[in-house]
């Protein structure tokens, strides 16, 4: 929830509270406005998507280094309620893995206007790399060894699946559905700590589940988001999209999108399945394939569900849920 609401709603700054560490920032931003930054200058670009970019910049008198998502395209405020309540909440279920959401800004285009530019500061990942420029090279490291995955390559995706099903259960057992789980999405740390950073496309679930089609990415999209008519979305779209993860940290980036472009969402299952390499444990096949990519959803494990799963025997789950398992 918000600490500080400053303005009126045409321009509207919200400042978040935070963990301890980020107090500096927090009262910093208390007294000025993300857009206001921006514009200061010394804002340096840091990255991109298709729904903003982001800039990062260091305040004065703030040993925090501080990032900006300032969106493309004009949005609605209800859009960026929506954003700020499911970043927050969700970071405050999951502090471990959920970057803070430390200030919003929201900025009508003009007064009384149903469309403005919404903005959002958050710490920034010092000398970090987002998964799939790891899953990149851990692929290329793969082929060099003849396909053969290393001992410790194998402990990096346990950990990275276990870390995403605490992550997802920890947002539906609020409500939330992420609908955007995709590599880009994770940010790893200086010590390999995974960190969660877009929600602009995350919603809380009504007990009916969701009418419209969340705006997933293609290539992670469950069968019934591409439904057109009937039928109610929740939080079983994660887990199809976590099936495809598991896929692409198995085969790879280019060949994962290969099956997506030549085959439809119905049928890249199976197509992966016929690649699965004989050097990956056979728990983490049946994991990927009998348990995320079933396309009932009412079939479809949950997050819940998931941890009791043979793959995972051996995996220390509080050390997940309290990020000691990425401690060097």
């Amino acid at each position: 929830m918000p600490s500080k609401l400053l303005g009126e709603q045409d321009q509207l700054h919200q400042v978040f509270a935070a963990a301890h560490r980020f107090e500096g920032a927090v009262a910093a931003l208390s007294s000025t406005t993300l857009a206001g930054l921006l514009k200061a200058g010394g804002a340096k670009a840091c990255g991109s998507g298709g729904q903003g970019s982001v800039s990062c910049l260091q305040l004065p008198g703030v040993s925090l280094p501080l990032a900006i998502k300032a969106c493309n395209e004009p949005t609605k405020y209800k859009d960026f309620l929506r954003e700020c309540d499911v970043w927050s909440s969700w970071a405050a279920a999951c502090p471990q893995y959920v970057i803070p959401l430390l200030a919003a800004q929201y900025v009508r285009r003009k007064p009384g206007s149903s469309r403005g530019c919404s903005y959002f500061a958050m710490p920034a990942c010092s000398k970090g790399r987002c998964l799939s420029m790891t899953l990149t090279t851990m692929h290329r490291l793969r082929q060099e060894a003849g396909g053969v995955f290393s001992v410790d390559k194998l402990a990096f995706v346990q950990r990275v699946l276990g870390f995403l099903v605490v992550a997802l259960d920890a947002a539906h057992q609020h409500g939330i559905v992420w609908a955007d789980l995709k590599p880009p999405n994770i940010m790893l740390g200086r010590d390999g700590e995974p960190q969660i950073i877009d929600f602009g496309s995350a919603s809380r679930v009504p007990a009916e589940g969701l009418r419209h089609t969340p705006m997933q990415s293609k290539g992670y999209r469950a069968p019934e988001c591409g439904k057109k008519k009937g039928g109610f979305m929740g939080c079983a779209i994660d887990m199809w999209a976590l099936g495809c993860v598991g896929v692409e940290m198995v085969l790879g980036f280019d060949t994962f999108f290969s099956f997506v472009g030549k085959h439809d969402v119905l049928s890249v299952d199976k197509a992966a399945a016929a690649e699965w390499p004989s050097s990956a444990p056979a728990t983490l096949h049946a994991l990927v394939f009998d348990c995320l990519l079933v396309h009932d959803p009412v079939q479809r494990a949950s997050a819940a569900r998931i941890m009791q799963h043979p793959y995972f025997e051996g995996l220390d789950w509080e050390a997940v849920r309290s990020g000691a398992a990425w401690a060097r």
